[in-house]
C-alpha cells in the first residue's frame, strides 16, 4: 500500500521519545492532507511489519510506495548497514525521477537531527557517508536553531518546557512533507533490486589516515543469516509442510506448532534488538555454502546458518553441501539446528536425525558445546535469543583477535598468521 512517508531510524535511537514524535507528525500530516484516522499514511517497521511477514520483502515494498523518506540521523544512524539501504533506495527513485522528468533530484529525502554528530564543535556528518547523503540539507533552517544544536530527541525530551518550540517544528516540518507528497509524483522504479544487492550510501571507504578496514569494508555490527530448510513441495511423504509454507527457507517456522513465527524475521528482530545490536541481511542457500561464508569473511561479517534438521535428515542434496562445507575452517561462521522438541513427527525419529546431523556436520559436532563453531540445537525462541547474542559476540571477537596485523619491520612487512577454529593458516 502507498505511505506518505517512509519513518527510517536506528533501532538503538528507539524509545519513548521516538515513538512520541512519530505519533504526533503522523498527526498533523494526517490533518495537513485531510485523511481521516483509520488510513495508515506512515510506515514504522514497528507497527507495518507483521510478524512472520518477510522483513526485506516488506521493508522493499515501503521504500517503493512511500513518498518521502524521513530519515533520523544519528551516530547510530550512519553505522547501520540497513539505514544505509533504506537511503540509497529512495535516492535510486529520485535518479529514475530526475532521468524521467529533467533536472535535479527531487528533495524527498528530509532529515531530522535526532542526536547531533559535532567536529570541531560544528554539526556535521560521518566521512563514511556518499556524496548524495552529504547533498541534502540535514539541517532544519537556521543552523544555530536548538532543534538542530540539542537534537529532536532532546527537544522531546524537554518538550514539557519547550511546549511551543517543539509544536512550531512539528507542524513546519508537517506542512513541508505535505507540499512534497502533494506536489512531486515520485514512481517506484521499473526494476526493484532486491535488498542485499542495494549497497548502503554509508559504507564508502574511509580517507587515507583515517580508521584501516579489516577484510573488504572492516569489521562491523552486522551478521549474514542462510536459511537451509526445504521448500514444502520437495518435503516428500512423512512430514507436516505447514511449518515450511510458502517455501521454506526463511518462511521456514522451526518451533511450530507451539509458536508460528518465521524463521526470518524472528532472526532479524532478535539480531536488531537493543541488547544485540547488530544489522542483518539474508542470502539463499546454494551448493557453494563454503564459497558463500568466505565472501562474508571477506567482508567481515559473521554468518550464522540455520539448519532444518528434517531437511538435513531427508535430503541427500543439503547433506552433499553441508559434507562438503564441514570440511572447512571458517572462524565467522556458526551453525545452529532450531526445532521443536514437541514435534511428533521430529521426536519420533530423533535418533535417525541425531545420527545424520553427527555424520554430515562430523567436524562441527566435536567442537565443546560452549564453542559458536559447535552445531548447537535450539529448542525454543528465548533460547535462540540468547544462543545468537553468545556465538554472534564471540564470533566476532574472535575475527577481531586473528585479523592480521601489519607490522613494520625493517623495510619490510612481517606476514602475518591467522588461527581459525581449527589451527593455525599461514
Amino acid at each position: 500500500m502507498p505511505y506518505d512517508f517512509f519513518f527510517s531510524y536506528r533501532r538503538a535511537d528507539f524509545g519513548a521519545q521516538m515513538k512520541e514524535f512519530f505519533i504526533d507528525l503522523s498527526e498533523e500530516v494526517r490533518k495537513l492532507r485531510g485523511l481521516d484516522r483509520h488510513e495508515n499514511i506512515a510506515f514504522f517497521d514497528q507497527e507495518n511489519i507483521e510478524t512472520g511477514d518477510n522483513w526485506d520483502a516488506a521493508l522493499l515494498n515501503a521504500l517503493q510506495q512511500s513518498k518521502v523518506l524521513v530519515p533520523l540521523y544519528s551516530p547510530a544512524y550512519f553505522k547501520s548497514e540497513y539505514c544505509g539501504k533504506e537511503w540509497q533506495s529512495f535516492h535510486l527513485r529520485r535518479l529514475a525521477h530526475a532521468k524521467q522528468h529533467g533536472g535535479s533530484e527531487p528533495a524527498v529525502i528530509r532529515p531530522v537531527i535526532w542526536i547531533p554528530i559535532r567536529k570541531d564543535n560544528k554539526l556535521t556528518l560521518p566521512g563514511n557517508v556518499s556524496d548524495a547523503v552529504k547533498r541534502v540539507q540535514f539541517t532544519w533552517k537556521e543552523e544555530d536553531l536548538a532543534i538542530n544544536q540539542k537534537g529532536l530527541e532532546q527537544m522531546v525530551r524537554i518538550k514539557v518546557n519547550n511546549t511551543q518550540q517543539y509544536w512550531n517544528f512539528v507542524r513546519d516540518f508537517a506542512e513541508e512533507l505535505k507540499d512534497v507528497i502533494e506536489q512531486i509524483d515520485l514512481q517506484p522504479l521499473d526494476q526493484v533490486p532486491a535488498l542485499a544487492d542495494i549497497p548502503s550510501a554509508f559504507n564508502v571507504a574511509m580517507p587515507v589516515g583515517g580508521p584501516a578496514p579489516v577484510g573488504k569494508q572492516g569489521f562491523r555490527r552486522h551478521v549474514r543469516f542462510i536459511f537451509a530448510a526445504l521448500d514444502p513441495v520437495h518435503l516428500g511423504a512423512g512430514r507436516n509442510p505447514t511449518p515450511y509454507q510458502d517455501e521454506g527457507g526463511a518462511d521456514w517456522k522451526p518451533f511450530y506448532p507451539d509458536h508460528q513465527r518465521r524463521i526470518g524475521p524472528m532472526a532479524t528482530h532478535i539480531v536488531s534488538d537493543t541488547d544485540i545490536d547488530f544489522d542483518c541481511d539474508q542470502i539463499e542457500l546454494s551448493k557453494d555454502l563454503a564459497g558463500a561464508v568466505r565472501a562474508a569473511l571477506k567482508e567481515g561479517k559473521p554468518v550464522v546458518v540455520f539448519v532444518d534438521r528434517w531437511s538435513l535428515y531427508s535430503s541427500p542434496e543439503f547433506q552433499d553441501i553441508f559434507r562438503e562445507f564441514d570440511g572447512q575452517n571458517f572462524n565467522n561462521c556458526a551453525v545452529l539446528l532450531p526445532w521443536n522438541p514437541g514435534d511428533p513427527e521430529l521426536a519420533a525419529n530423533k535418533q535417525n536425525i541425531d545420527q545424520v546431523v553427527a555424520d554430515v556436520l562430523r567436524f562441527r559436532s566435536q567442537y565443546a558445546p560452549s564453542s559458536p563453531y559447535y552445531c548447537k540445537d535450539v529448542g525454543s525462541e528465548e533460547e535462540l535469543r540468547q544462543t545468537l547474542r553468545a556465538v554472534l559476540n564471540q564470533i566476532q571477537a574472535e575475527m577481531r583477535r586473528v585479523a592480521p596485523v601489519r607490522r613494520n619491520v625493517g623495510s619490510g612487512i612481517a606476514r602475518p598468521l591467522i588461527s581459525g577454529p581449527g589451527g593455525v593458516m599461514p
